[in-house]
């Protein structure tokens, strides 16, 4: 599934830089690390595949999204050992005493951090819904209310469940599938400034690493691909790269890279895995080859553009691949020159009960639609209005929402404009 932010990004470039390097990247030997690499400074930290289970989002107050770690390390001997999770068709931790076949294997999602593989029951009909459990606004909390199993590397199992995540702390309950060694930790999102927590159920504990900064991540993950053999989709292994959160990725095929710039048209996604895997080709013939005229436009959550053009990979050998990285400038969301819109601005912001804001018109419309969205993209409240020529002003009362940062959209004719909206 593909999940793409309703927003139509307009740049402008507020300066081109010429800064063109050529750098590298890697996993280290038969993929046994994950890097988080900083665009801005051209360095990465680099993370054990094996050292953590799941990763838990700590990017703001509303998130809620919970990975598993699908990173497996190559092996040509026997399948290297792999983290599996499954979902339980258990109303109770206790309920829970063996692992069966007929429980639901989750894979994380490759749309955005907020619907990792704990987060599969997200539906945009449910805002509250957070997969793993559910928002109580009577209390403020998200409350648990799925309990499941994990494989570990070394084969063990445990069953868990989040119990909560009030305020800023997640809390977690783990045992042996019997009901042994029960234990708890607690997750504090205010500890974690990088935006995500590793957890280890060995350990049971959270990974000292910081890898604040990131734009992406080298790794090894999970994805869905045909399988001509069989006629069907199935789940494999890859190696590629997962954007981070708010940063969005333009592809451009066929155009030679030296002709892609800041003049070209692009289309950005954000889905994480809109660089992904298939920036390289293997042939059993002749090793591996990277396509010709492939060029990525990224544009980072600070607003600044880079373009990438693979030019080398090396294999499980070293896990390294190399490419071209240009700077092409910092860019501002604004209008277009023929749009509707003169402005728009959101005010106060944070907001409380009421949402104000203030548009500014070319031409009088009588459909304005506002949108709003949460951190999942799933449409929260809408409402239409209209506008005339010049100032608008308008006051909307807005439903009882998780605290948060969300997307308001507001479109007339087939022009959009879109700002972030903190509700506290």
């Amino acid at each position: 599934m593909k999940f793409f932010l309703p927003l139509l990004l307009n740049i402008l470039v507020l300066q081109t830089l010429v800064g063109q390097t050529f750098e590298q990247i890697s996993t280290g030997a038969n993929y046994a690390n994950q890097l988080f690499y900083d665009l801005d400074t051209r360095t990465g930290t680099s993370v054990e595949s094996d050292a953590w289970d799941l990763a838990f989002t700590a990017f703001g107050l509303q998130d809620a999204g919970i990975h598993v770690n699908e990173a497996v390390n190559l092996s040509f001997g026997p399948p290297a050992p792999a983290v599996e999770l499954y979902l339980t068709e258990a109303e109770n931790f206790t309920d829970v005493t063996a692992f069966s076949e007929d429980f639901i294997r989750l894979y994380n999602g490759e749309q955005n951090w907020a619907f990792g593989a704990l987060n599969v029951g997200v539906t945009p009909e449910d805002p509250l819904n957070y997969g793993w459990g559910v928002y109580d606004p009577a209390v403020r909390t998200v409350v648990g209310d799925e309990v499941f199993i994990i494989k570990l590397r070394s084969g063990a199992f445990k069953k868990f469940m989040i119990e909560s995540l009030a305020a800023t702390v997640y809390n977690i309950k783990y045992a042996d599938l019997d009901g042994s060694n029960e234990q708890t930790a607690s997750i504090d999102k205010n500890n974690y400034p990088s935006g995500l927590a590793f957890f280890s159920f060995e350990s049971g504990d959270v990974l000292d690493v910081d890898v604040s900064g990131f734009d992406f991540v080298y790794t090894r993950y999970q994805t869905v691909l045909f399988d001509p053999g069989s006629g069907s989709d199935l789940d494999y292994i890859v190696t590629g790269i997962i954007s981070a959160p708010n940063v969005e990725v333009a592809k451009v095929e066929g155009v030679d890279p030296a002709s892609v710039g800041t003049d070209t048209e692009l289309e950005f996604s954000t889905d994480l895995d809109a660089i992904g895997f298939d920036w390289k080709d293997f042939s059993f013939d002749s090793g591996w080859s990277l396509p010709e005229n492939l060029t990525y436009v990224v544009k980072t959550a600070q607003g600044k553009l880079y373009k990438i053009v693979f030019i080398d990979f090396e294999g499980s050998s070293t896990g390294t691949a190399t490419f071209e990285l240009s700077e092409l400038g910092e860019v501002s969301s604004v209008q277009e020159a023929n749009s509707v819109f003169n402005d728009f601005q959101v005010f106060p912001n944070p907001v409380q009960e009421n949402l104000s804001l203030t548009y500014s018109l070319k031409q009088a419309n009588t459909g304005v639609n506002l949108q709003l969205f949460n951190s999942v993209g799933q449409l929260v409240w809408t409402i239409e209005t209209n506008g005339s020529v010049g100032l608008n002003a308008r006051t909307f009362t807005l439903p009882e929402l998780p605290k948060g940062t969300y997307i308001l959209n507001i479109q007339a004719n087939d022009y959009q404009l879109s700002q972030k909206v903190s509700i506290q």
